[in-house]
């Protein structure tokens, strides 16, 4: 071969390797951009899918409350509809993956067809809602106008009655002999019944009339025939990708096979795109921290089970593992608990996931002993760097789908409750009921925040040897229909929906107004979450410059949760000092009474926990209320009793040399000074 001719074959193969490495990485970008935008629709699916459970949940919510509005389902429907409307014209959705698409549009056209049947109901529950309004309103004002006439106050207490079960039940049989034509036939000289009376009959007429349509539309939409086809796209989604994986393998196969006989350096190009080709199909269903399979993955092989159950594991209190020794220790010990849930614990068909941050899940083909799990992290400390770490996981278990919903909704409640640190699913139990109550409560406190419906009340503390008041405890109520009720049972859910601050800085701010021109001294309560709040400490500081303010206040710290936090404590405490403010331990003795802590911190009351003042005619608990109050006045701290009901538990009070008493037999919460 002449020069001339190795020159153009050299040239030749320069020109075909730089074609190929420019195919190449055109074809990396196409398949990087495939994945992205497959992921994308596989989220906005998954996003459709959970809108559709909230709409579901939305329209049995303004059914079952009376006075629920359909605000938030016309929101939910606009919201399924712009995302319907966004995969309708998603064009990569439509070319690749087409049997989805199809099957997509077919979703969509019975969702139109169940959001016509939403609007109908909606016309009906308004109807049949007010309905059951006026004849509540009607019987209450019948109890007194028709009390000498108890033969229709009964007949009319009765088919109400039947009409309100017939709401709630949704059983049509307690309307069918509501027997309208009495109460017609009922004539009443006095205008006042006879209107009464005629309201009732419209009432229950527009009732009886409208149920039956309202019952078949609700019924309709319980179908949800619209889970099923979204189901459908799902797993029809899931066979094309795998089946266009294939076919990007097959092309990707042949362009090794092409570049066998080709120069070095395009080959070893071609094991870089091969192996980052493999990295990003693996990443579409691994967690990338702990090599787990992720919530994708675990939508694949669910379909793989016929008794699937579902073992999610949470790690308690990670949040405080990662804020005290960092992320990235606490990635470390995701990574052994990860090797440690892989490596033991069998069960048939195991398989091991990672959800998301501490959240790992078990499936397996049927039952498995979950208290190993959990006994293993008792006694197994994780190792990190030659230091050990204790930790304790909480379980919640399911077998009833959606897997992962219910077995989150176990875990929640294990979460909530101290005792337990496992929950199997149970869908008669009251879990869904605990959250539609929680999330009442959520809505009652968010809007007693919104609308400054959070109130400051007064109860008085009484020197028990002037028996005159010598301080008040600002406690805080919400405001519910010109009633004061107690905040207590708003509380956690305040902590979880992170607003207990509000709350905090609401009160202080309310006796700060009311206590700033008085020489009345008074007491606040204080926790160790507002001690971790800097709004809070930074409104704490603005408050307290006023020194003839500071003098006179008292924060009451909670004995069970502060003293815990020893260290925080006692440096607020140290930094309030000198300002003059005062310092008490509530609910001395209800828990881990550490008295060297109270000791070291320096207070100025020890408040003695109601539990034990209640007993306090108990031989043995009045000598441990006695130890107290001795150990008190050796300290030169004063005591308090709490929840003094009667004259007896006050005598005894007095008669052991407690300093001052609070409690109902004494007085009251006060609404004002």
């Amino acid at each position: 071969m002449n020069i001339k001719k190795l020159s153009f074959l050299i040239i030749a193969l320069l020109a075909a390797g730089i074609v190929i490495i420019y195919e190449l990485f055109n074809y990396n970008i196409y398949l990087k951009n495939y994945f992205e935008k497959s992921e994308n629709i596989q989220n906005q699916l998954n996003s459709l899918r959970k809108e559709e459970y909230k709409l579901n949940y939305l329209i049995l919510k303004t059914t079952f409350y009376l006075y629920e509005n359909n605000d938030k389902v016309m929101d939910e429907l606009k919201t399924i509809d712009k995302k319907t409307e966004k995969l309708k014209n998603d064009i990569f959705f439509k070319a690749n993956f087409p049997e989805s698409y199809k099957k997509f549009t077919n979703y969509k056209t019975v969702y139109l067809n169940n959001k016509n049947i939403v609007y109908r109901f909606f016309t009906y529950n308004s109807i049949i809602k007010n309905a059951v309004i006026y004849l509540d309103k009607i019987l209450n004002s019948s109890v007194f106008l028709f009390a000498k006439d108890r033969v229709f106050l009964q007949k009319e207490i009765y088919v109400i009655g039947n009409v309100l079960i017939a709401k709630n039940s949704f059983d049509e049989s307690f309307i069918q002999n509501l027997n309208i034509a009495y109460f017609k036939n009922k004539k009443f000289k006095n205008p006042k019944k006879e209107k009464i009376k005629n309201l009732l009959i419209s009432n229950l007429t527009l009732f009886k009339s409208y149920f039956p349509k309202y019952k078949f539309y609700l019924n309709q939409m319980q179908n949800k025939k619209t889970f099923v086809y979204i189901k459908a796209v799902f797993d029809t989604f899931y066979l094309e990708m795998q089946k266009n994986i294939k076919k990007l393998n097959f092309v990707f196969y042949f362009i090794i096979f092409i570049l066998l006989g080709g120069i070095a350096i395009v080959g070893f190009l071609l094991y870089l795109i091969n192996k980052e080709h493999f990295e990003l199909q693996k990443s579409f269903i691994t967690d990338s921290l702990t090599l787990l399979g992720n919530r994708e993955k675990f939508n694949m092989d669910i379909k793989k089970y016929k008794t699937p159950v579902l073992y999610l594991i949470n790690i308690d209190k990670f949040k405080h593992i990662n804020d005290v020794y960092g992320s990235a220790l606490g990635d470390m010990i995701l990574k052994k608990v990860a090797d440690v849930l892989k490596n033991n614990f069998s069960c048939p068909k195991k398989r091991v996931y990672r959800f998301g941050s501490d959240d790992f899940g078990i499936l397996c083909e049927g039952k498995m002993d979950y208290e190993k799990i959990i006994n293993y992290f008792k006694t197994h400390p994780v190792i990190i760097n030659g230091r050990e770490f204790f930790i304790r996981v909480s379980i919640g278990i399911s077998s009833e789908f959606p897997l992962i919903e219910t077995a989150d909704m176990a875990l929640k409640r294990v979460k909530k409750d101290s005792k337990i640190t496992s929950l199997v699913y149970d869908k008669s139990s009251d879990l869904k009921a605990s959250y539609e109550q929680n999330l009442a409560k959520s809505k009652i406190l968010q809007n007693a925040i919104e609308k400054d419906l959070i109130m400051p009340v007064f109860q008085p503390i009484f020197d028990n040897k002037t028996e005159k008041i010598c301080k008040y405890e600002v406690l805080a109520r919400i405001k519910s229909d010109n009633m004061l009720i107690s905040i207590y049972p708003y509380l956690k859910i305040a902590k979880e929906n992170k607003i207990y601050k509000e709350i905090t800085k609401t009160i202080y701010l309310k006796a700060y107004d009311v206590f700033k021109n008085r020489r009345d001294e008074f007491s606040l309560n204080l926790s160790i979450d507002d001690l971790l709040e800097n709004d809070t400490l930074e409104l704490i500081d603005k408050l307290f410059k006023n020194s003839d303010f500071a003098k006179r206040c008292t924060f009451e710290l909670l004995e069970s949760e502060s003293i815990e936090d020893y260290d925080i404590v006692k440096r607020f405490i140290d930094k309030m000092k000198p300002k003059g403010v005062k310092f008490a331990i509530d609910d001395f003795g209800s828990g881990y009474s550490n008295f060297e802590h109270i000791v070291n911190l320096n207070v100025d009351y020890i408040k003695i926990d109601g539990s034990l003042v209640k007993k306090i005619e108990d031989k043995n608990t009045r000598l441990i209320i006695k130890t107290i109050s001795g150990f008190a006045k050796e300290m030169g701290m004063k005591t308090i009793a709490e929840f003094v009901s009667n004259k007896k538990i006050y005598d005894l009070v007095r008669e052991l040399d407690i300093d001052c008493s609070q409690g109902f037999y004494l007085s009251e919460p006060l609404e004002k000074i």
